[in-house]
């Protein structure tokens, strides 16, 4: 289609899915299109006016503004500290600086891990030369550096990744870096987890001796398993609802989180015996069903939620 026929389409359409997830690494995955910040500015602009003619998703300045990184932690921290939970300690590191030791740098506006420079990572990528400057400044201005939350990357506990549609929790597949490294662990439908109040009973001086999730080898009765997951649904649906409700204060209409997103949540140590819920990140936009190949008839099913909820979706935006 050339501009002309997709202007004309535009014209008539009501919803627009679609456009580019700002959120996201757009310097890199889309640089013929954005090549300075005139572009960039040329095509939030023009994003904004045709929102105001239909609703899309994902909204673009919602994307590049509050669905960046490390405007999401900020809220996420906020969040916590309101409910006197824990959080990985998270402090800007100004382009340049020297890389921390012991620390996990990050930068906003990326995705798919590429960002993502541990401790253990090799030297060389422990060197801004490897990270070199973008024409954006918005993109520039925005690494990070985080505390090490080993529990993310054990097979044991890793990722929940929480799917919701249309305003309410859909489903959740559990994850981690190390699970692809086993060839008999793979991402898998989240039905069962432990009880926070058992962790200190099933995991001795913080040592993960069984999983966190759909463990049927840890003791825990096929009951006590179902209310852990409960327990985790619920603090994620309580969080959920959060977030949307302080998106649309800011936004002054619907966010693009009631539609479709992606909540992971894994474990954060508060004492030897205590673990704490805690948002890794949220995801919204085309980077949220990564992993729907896991589970053909769950994806399937969230599709047909999207869709019945897109009518919803575009009267809250008007």
């Amino acid at each position: 289609m050339n501009n002309k026929d997709v202007n004309a389409a535009f014209e008539k359409a009501n919803v627009i899915v679609g456009g580019v997830d700002l959120a996201d690494d757009f310097p890199t995955l889309h640089g013929n299109l954005f090549k300075n910040e005139d572009d960039l500015n040329d095509y939030t602009n023009g994003m904004t006016r045709l929102s105001g003619r239909a609703a899309v998703w994902p909204n673009a300045p919602e994307m590049l503004y509050y669905g960046s990184k490390v405007a999401l932690i900020t809220l996420l921290d906020d969040i916590a500290h309101m409910a006197n939970e824990g959080r990985p300690q998270t402090t800007m590191l100004p382009y340049g600086a020297p890389f921390p030791v012991g620390k996990v740098v990050k930068r906003g506006y990326s995705g798919y891990g590429k960002h993502v420079i541990r401790p253990d990572s090799p030297p060389r990528k422990r060197q801004w030369d490897e990270w070199p400057r973008t024409p954006f400044e918005v993109v520039n201005d925005v690494w990070f550096q985080q505390e090490v939350i080993p529990q993310l990357t054990k097979h044991e506990v890793g990722e929940v990744r929480c799917y919701f549609a249309g305003g309410v929790f859909h489903h959740a597949i559990h994850t981690s870096p190390e699970m692809y490294k086993a060839k008999d662990l793979g991402p898998s439908h989240v039905v069962m987890a432990i009880p926070r109040d058992l962790m200190s009973t099933l995991w001795p001086n913080g040592k993960q001796t069984c999983h966190w999730i759909n463990d049927t080898r840890s003791g825990i009765s096929a009951s006590e398993g179902k209310r852990g997951f409960d327990e985790l649904k619920q603090w994620v649906c309580n969080l959920y609802k959060e977030l949307v409700e302080r998106e649309r204060l800011r936004l002054q209409t619907e966010t693009s989180l009631y539609l479709m997103c992606r909540i992971d949540v894994s474990l954060i140590r508060r004492r030897v015996d205590m673990y704490d819920f805690f948002v890794n990140e949220v995801e919204r936009g085309w980077g949220t069903n990564l992993y729907g190949h896991c589970n053909a008839g769950l994806t399937a099913a969230l599709a047909g939620t999207i869709a019945d909820s897109i009518f919803e979706y575009y009267k809250s935006v008007q």
